[in-house]
């Protein structure tokens, strides 16, 4: 199930070589990753998620530098929510 978020912190510039699909993808990858790792900070999670995104995304594209920002968006948005 995709969930559809706000991406105010992150730039149309930022997400432009991205499909929706995989932007969303992102996204929920970021939620996901507040929901497992609750209280850590998002500099500890980095690395992690970082390692996991080629295999989340069986392509291996695009790589985690594209995606980033939007997983961490999504980090964020999950914590302002909860």
């Amino acid at each position: 199930m995709m969930i559809a978020h706000r991406v105010d912190s992150v730039s149309p510039a930022d997400t432009a070589t991205v499909s929706r699909d995989i932007e969303s993808l992102a996204l929920t990858y970021g939620v996901e990753a507040r929901r497992h790792y609750g209280d850590c900070s998002w500099e500890d999670v980095r690395p992690k998620l970082a390692a996991g995104w080629p295999r989340l995304c069986a392509s291996h594209e695009p790589a985690w530098d594209a995606v980033a920002l939007l997983v961490h968006s999504g980090w964020l948005s999950a914590h302002e929510t909860a």
